[in-house]
């Protein structure tokens, strides 16, 4: 045995909705099912439709059947335990899966992408663009947002989400502070405070933080870091009425300055409705008077993750947040629908943000590691960055890292500390096509590959080298340019 094991959870709506988790071990002549049970959804506490309320989180529990009958299936020498949820997996990403295992599962738990393109490496100079800009459950006013187009009231909705908090507490601590209170109910700059710290403390490589952040905390965070002398860049919001029609990833880009931005971090709130989730974000600061939560589809986040070249992606919910339930799905679903890394930590449960450092420091380091225990944090990535994790190549999993390694021109310039934001989210962009062409070719049933199917995977391919080539020529000029 190599000591490699898959929890992979799955949705069995065959008869009435029921939830199969198995366990997969290898066994050194190939992967086999060594336990296998099917609950009911209702023993979990799934919910059967999410219409834009707040799910509580102390809904969800862990059967008694699988708390007493996995552990003993579990290996010995295993340094991991990989957690898996099969495609279509509903609402089954809402699930605290790490705290639910955590009494049961010795060690840590990741998140297993079913495909991967391999490691990133990060170079010397790690650029962080922390965006924090969680929905005020204060915000008073004519509260309106845009959703499929359309405007709708949701005042009352936005405040449901979150809990007012009691009057803030004095702003005038030179230095961000070591833990927040367990009374904190909304996002402060003691929260932004001690995220920011905790990057630059848990990240190993030479890190610079941009913080693009609502108005209320810019000016908060302004006067705390007056005097400070440190790798963090607070940028100015847009003036009021100079932003109409723009939106807070326009002015991370902005921040960035042409520069890439290896990790986006995020604070923000989500709501799922029907089979869609989306991001809550407060309003970008516009001069109409309006106040409210935009929401952002899980599309347009891609694209802005890999317009700005983001390898990695870190999602935190601000204390009191009732929207976590719905940030686990988002976080859930960019780890199939995305390349990278992804962190989802909760403000509320790690008030001296540990878990958030401890990430950082796992997932920025350049050679593979023992990834920390987090009971409250996932963490979803590729088997590369784990100390052993290459073993899992050709089980549960598939990992494309020889096809989709940057080559040529583009592998010396995205390693730079100065990456321009174009060569990195040229490369961002081929790799989400060539997880799309593996996903094509994986859920196509054997057997019943039609010679227009084989045509469109060849044509995909095709532009996926021809873009390559494109690139890398553009990228060989700019290396060569004085």
């Amino acid at each position: 045995m190599t000591g490699q094991q898959v929890l992979q959870v799955s949705l069995d709506t065959t008869a009435d909705v029921q939830v199969r988790l198995s366990l997969l071990t290898d066994q050194g002549a190939g992967w086999a099912t060594v336990w296998s049970v099917v609950v009911g959804s209702d023993e979990i506490g799934l919910p059967t439709l999410v219409s834009g309320d707040p799910i509580d989180d102390g809904r969800f529990r862990l059967p008694a059947v699988v708390a007493t009958g996995l552990p003993p299936h579990l290996s010995d020498i295993a340094r991991v335990t990989w957690l898996q949820l099969r495609e279509p997996f509903g609402y089954l990403g809402m699930v605290p899966w790490e705290q639910l295992l955590a009494p049961v599962v010795p060690g840590p738990v990741l998140r297993l992408p079913s495909i991967d393109l391999g490691a990133r490496v990060p170079s010397d100079d790690l650029q962080v663009a922390l965006l924090a800009v969680a929905p005020d459950p204060d915000r008073q006013g004519a509260a309106a947002e845009y959703l499929h187009g359309r405007r709708i009231d949701a005042g009352s909705r936005l405040r449901s989400w979150t809990q007012s908090r009691p009057d803030a507490e004095a702003r005038d601590q030179p230095a961000p502070p070591r833990s927040l209170r367990p009374d904190e109910h909304r996002l402060t700059a003691d929260g932004v405070g001690l995220l920011v710290d905790a990057i630059l403390r848990g990240s190993p490589r030479r890190t610079t933080v941009h913080v693009v952040t609502t108005p209320r905390l810019f000016h908060e965070l302004r006067a705390r870091w007056r005097d400070r002398t440190w790798p963090v860049h607070l940028h100015p919001p847009p003036a009021t009425g100079a932003a109409t029609g723009s939106d807070w990833f326009s002015q991370v880009r902005a921040a960035m300055g042409g520069e890439q931005a290896d990790v986006v971090h995020l604070v923000c709130g989500a709501s799922v409705s029907g089979a869609k989730v989306r991001l809550a974000m407060a309003d970008v600061p516009d001069g109409t008077g309006q106040d409210g939560s935009r929401f952002v589809s899980l599309s347009t986040l891609r694209r802005f993750l890999d317009a700005v070249g983001a390898w990695s992606v870190h999602l935190t919910a601000a204390p009191g947040d009732l929207a976590v339930p719905a940030l686990r799905l988002a976080a859930a679903r960019l780890v199939e629908e995305r390349p990278g890394p992804v962190v989802l930590t909760d403000l509320a449960t790690d008030l001296d943000a540990a878990e958030v450092r401890a990430a950082y420091r796992f997932l920025c380091r350049t050679e593979p590691t023992v990834p920390p225990t987090l009971s409250h944090t996932l963490v979803g990535c590729e088997p590369h960055r784990v100390r052993g994790g290459e073993g899992l190549a050709g089980g549960p999993h598939t990992s494309l890292v020889e096809a989709a390694r940057p080559t040529g021109a583009i592998a010396s310039i995205i390693h730079e500390e100065d990456t321009p934001a174009w060569v990195a989210a040229a490369q961002r962009f081929i790799e989400q096509r060539q997880l799309e062409l593996a996903r094509l070719r994986r859920d196509a049933p054997v057997g019943s590959g039609t010679p227009e199917g084989r045509h469109t995977a060849e044509g995909i391919e095709e532009a996926i080298d021809a873009l390559s080539e494109v690139v890398n020529s553009w990228a060989a000029d700019t290396e060569r340019a004085p």
